[in-house]
């Protein structure tokens, strides 16, 4: 249920032409996506194939696919399921060439390093079966009858959110935006943590020349999924419209350790190949990280999965102090010097919790919220940063 409800809210609200295509990849995308809501995946695989070839430079039919592939194995560990995972994989990667901020795509992105979703309520069997039955009319193009669906399901399970946000999704069709942004704010009061609703009220609001309630339905899609690139790129559009957008931290992984046995060994990115690019401040600091990496894996149950990364963090970046102090070196890369940056201020927890997100860290993210209510938007203005 969570992927096929993200496939229809994801792909609603695409912002580019060419995520899209043209009219005859639009309606075989919707097809496919509808025959994937009823379970007919080898169908749906036949549509968006033939969209694709309607459209070869829209992204909307490899990431449709990708999306509906990779959900398909969530969890599972198979070889099989393995293989059919990095297919999706390939198909996002090709959709991103296409058009980077496609938003199906960068969802199996994210996914790949993260399976995790928010704890959202589930609908009832029956819930269920009337939402397929909404999806399936919605692409269809028959919002009224959909509505209807929407409504008996919002009547038998209140606490399903997305049974509001899909309704409100027919009148953003519609651009009845008022009905819209009303039901959207609606879910996200019943699940603050469905970032959907959060990001989907962005627009609604956005077409309503709401510019306060914008950003704060923007900022508090972040705060409920930090890790999932559209919600950041809400925001960056408000400030890149006010000529200030936001910074990438773009983390690149340089350097992996992994040990058997006592044997350590260390693998190194190309750029610290030579004996004397080893002699940096970047090298030291990646080479820190992957270590302490190493003794934290040696011991699965001490603390949490967020306490473990950030001490990887914490310990890289007391090595990047120490050669400052000591040896005058200085880092050079971008995203480690961001880092740095965070640390010196006091950010550097923070600043792992949202920029690197995994949905393991959400009891910490949860906590954080709660003392400080505001955190996300402060961050966010303060460092000018995104993932």
């Amino acid at each position: 249920m969570k992927w096929l409800a993200a496939i229809l809210l994801l792909a609603m609200h695409a912002a580019h032409a060419d995520i899209l295509g043209n009219d005859a990849t639009q309606r075989l995308v919707k097809e496919g996506q509808a025959l994937a809501s009823q379970g007919q995946y080898q169908e749906a695989m036949a549509k968006f194939k033939a969209a694709s070839e309607a459209s070869p430079k829209a992204s909307s039919p490899y990431s449709s696919l990708a999306f509906m592939l990779f959900s398909l194995v969530a969890g599972d560990k198979r070889p099989e399921a393995e293989k059919q995972r990095m297919e999706a994989v390939a198909l996002a990667q090709k959709a991103l060439e296409l058009d980077n901020s496609d938003p199906l795509a960068n969802e199996v992105m994210r996914g790949l390093n993260d399976e995790g979703e928010p704890p959202l309520n589930e609908p009832s069997a029956r819930g269920a079966a009337l939402f397929r039955e909404g999806e399936a009319l919605f692409h269809q193009g028959m919002f009224e009858q959909a509505r209807a669906k929407y409504r008996e399901v919002q009547r038998i399970d209140p606490k399903f959110s997305s049974a509001f946000v899909m309704e409100g999704d027919t009148y953003f069709v519609e651009k009845n935006w008022t009905a819209a942004a009303f039901l959207f704010q609606r879910a996200a009061e019943i699940e603050p943590l469905n970032a959907q609703a959060w990001r989907f009220l962005a627009d609604a609001r956005s077409r309503l020349d709401d510019y306060e309630g914008t950003v704060h339905a923007a900022i508090q899609a972040v705060a409920a999924m930090p890790s999932q690139k559209g919600n950041w790129d809400r925001i960056d559009q408000l400030r890149k419209a006010g000529g200030k957008p936001l910074a990438s931290l773009n983390i690149q992984r340089r350097v992996r350790a992994s040990r058997e046995g006592d044997s350590v060994t260390v693998e190194t990115a190309r750029m610290f190949n030579s004996d004397k690019s080893k002699e940096g401040a970047d090298y030291s600091v990646w080479l820190a990280f992957a270590l302490q990496e190493v003794l934290e894996g040696r011991d699965a149950t001490k603390g949490t999965p967020f306490e473990r990364d950030f001490a990887c963090w914490k310990a890289a970046m007391e090595v990047a102090a120490e050669m400052e102090r000591d040896q005058k070196r200085e880092l050079t890369l971008p995203d480690l010097k961001i880092l740095r940056k965070l640390d010196q201020e006091g950010f550097l927890k923070v600043g792992v919790m949202l920029l690197m997100y995994r949905e393991a860290y959400r009891p910490e993210l949860e906590a954080w919220k709660a003392a400080n209510p505001d955190g996300v938007r402060q961050f966010i203005m303060k460092f000018e940063l995104r993932p």
